[in-house]
């Protein structure tokens, strides 16, 4: 199966399991007040399409043009690139064992592409 319709499966099993349990037990019921609101909107369905969908898509592709461990294990390391963009963006104060860890698992990514 091509990864693009494995994504689009899983994404309608996710969507169907989603509403169920909205109209199951009432989640759906409009807010007051709750409306679109510009550049947050915009955001948000960024955020729903290069998450789940681009993110899913990709790592499937992934998947089927490489071998299986090779590509888990690639993406497994993404949260490594995650500790730039808190630091830069957020502000987050970066500790020494984070930084530690990036790089005991970028090596480890390194040590599998060299055997």
């Amino acid at each position: 199966m091509s990864p693009l319709y494995a994504t689009l499966w899983r994404m309608i099993a996710a969507l169907g399991t989603a509403a169920l349990f909205a109209a199951l037990f009432r989640f759906a019921r409009p807010r007051p007040g709750a409306h679109w609101k510009g550049a947050a909107s915009l955001a948000l369905l960024g955020g729903a399409v290069f998450g789940p969908f681009l993110g899913v898509w990709l790592s499937q592709v992934a998947i089927k043009y490489t071998a299986t461990g090779i590509a888990s294990t690639i993406l497994s390391t993404t949260p490594i690139f995650l500790i730039p963009v808190a630091a830069i963006i957020e502000h987050e104060k970066t500790t020494s064992r984070a930084v530690l860890g990036a790089v005991v698992a970028v090596a480890g990514v390194a040590l599998l592409f060299l055997a």
